[in-house]
Formats: C-alpha cells, sequence, structure tokens
C-alpha cells in the first residue's frame, strides 16, 4: 500500500495532488475568461503553479527512507562484528582469569546476543578499557592489537553509522512536515478552484466540461461515479 499521502478526506497521494493541479492548471489557462469573473487572475495562477512546482522538488517519502534504509543495513553489519569483538575478548578473559575470578565476573557482559545500541556502545567502551589495562594477561592468549584496534574501528564505524541514521531521520522528519504543509495549501486551492469551475459549469449545463474539474481520489471512486451515472 501507498502510504505517501496527503493528509486530506479524500486520500489523495502526492503525485495524485500534483497530477490534478496539473490539469487544472491546464484548465485555469483554457478558461481564464471564466475564471476572472471570480476574481482568480493572473497573479492566483502563478501562485497556484509555484505551489504545484515547490511540492514537485520535494523528495518523496521513499526516496528519504531509501537513504534511511541503507544506513541501517550498514548498522546491522557493524553490529554483528562488534558482538563477535565482544564475545572474542570475554573469552580471552575467561581464559586469562578464570571463570570465577572478579575480572570475569565485573566485565561478563550479558546476554550480548540482544543487547540494544546503547547497551552494546556501553559494553565495548568497558571492554576496550580492560582490554587496554589489561593487554599483557590477554596477549598470553592470542589477544594482539591487532584485535584491539579492530574493536575501537568497530565502534568508531558504529558510533558514525548511528551519527549518520539520526541526520538522514531528522532530514526526514524535516521534509516530510514541509511537504505535508504545502500539500495542504495546495490541496486548498485545488478544491476551490475546482468548485468554481464545477459551479460555473453547472449553471451553463456543460457536462464535458464540468466533469474535467470533478476531483477523484482514486481510480475505483471514477468508476463507481461513471456507473451510478450510467
Amino acid at each position: 500500500m501507498n502510504k505517501d499521502r496527503t493528509n486530506n478526506k479524500l486520500r489523495f497521494t502526492y503525485n495524485q495532488l500534483i497530477e490534478y493541479s496539473v490539469i487544472l492548471l491546464s484548465n485555469l489557462h483554457r478558461d481564464t475568461i471564466m475564471f476572472e469573473k471570480f476574481g482568480i487572475k493572473e497573479k492566483q495562477k502563478i501562485e497556484f503553479e509555484k505551489k504545484i512546482n515547490a511540492l514537485k522538488k520535494l523528495p518523496s517519502n521513499q526516496e528519504l527512507m531509501k537513504g534511511r534504509s541503507l544506513v541501517t543495513k550498514r548498522k546491522k553489519a557493524i553490529i554483528i562484528i562488534l558482538k563477535n569483538n565482544i564475545r572474542d575478548i570475554q573469552l580471552r578473559v575467561q581464559l586469562a582469569f578464570g571463570k570465577y575470578s572478579e575480572k570475569y565476573k565485573n566485565i561478563k557482559a550479558k546476554n550480548i546476543a540482544n543487547l540494544i545500541e546503547e547497551e552494546l556502545i556501553e559494553t565495548a567502551d568497558r571492554y576496550i578499557s580492560f582490554a587496554e589495562n589489561n593487554a599483557e594477561a590477554l596477549m598470553n592468549f592470542g589477544f594482539t592489537k591487532n584485535n584491539y584496534q579492530e574493536i575501537k574501528n568497530t565502534l568508531s564505524k558504529l558510533n558514525n553509522a548511528i551519527f549518520d541514521y539520526n541526520i538522514l531521520e531528522e532530514r526526514r522528519k524535516k521534509y516530510s512536515e514541509k511537504r505535508k504543509q504545502l500539500a495542504e495549501s495546495l490541496y486548498d486551492t485545488l478544491v476551490s478552484y475546482s468548485h468554481v469551475g464545477k459551479t460555473y459549469w453547472t449553471q451553463y449545463g456543460n457536462e464535458l466540461k464540468y466533469k474535467e474539474y470533478v476531483l477523484y481520489p482514486n481510480q475505483k471512486t471514477k468508476e463507481k461515479e461513471k456507473e451510478t451515472q450510467d
């Protein structure tokens, strides 16, 4: 289901809103004399077109979500590596100091697989500090400078990925709100001009032109109305 919709009772998608607005703008130019009778002149047409173009230029929700999804995948991959780094150190601590030693009990992370991001970062920081302070003992069980540097680099990558995600999420929220406001303003104008066109052509009995100003939220509604008229 396409959730990229405007906040109006007809449930237009943003693309539908733009499509109907472009069509109605064309009708405005064609029926200039009629609309000028109701105070809708060149200035109003220009403003209407500006609203359409402003909404067109904004990135869609799908585009914004795509960037965030890529960062999420990157985060997940880094988290897997970081958890394995922590398990690796934990195993070496157990071998170096013993399963029942105070050092092992104090450093041991519970349920590494289920650590959330904040807990994982805090745990990784503790393990990095522990490894630095107990390097000699761990080195006797194969823990090298490369292992130490790897967990530091992985933690740094996770922090960077979280930062990137937050930036993209703020951008998504910003554009979503801006797009909502633009769409609501455009929708109000669209409905207003549509009402003028329908009212005018109803009075003059031109059913064909009247239909050109009818707004359908979707194809099913259009078909349903057609069946009722038939």
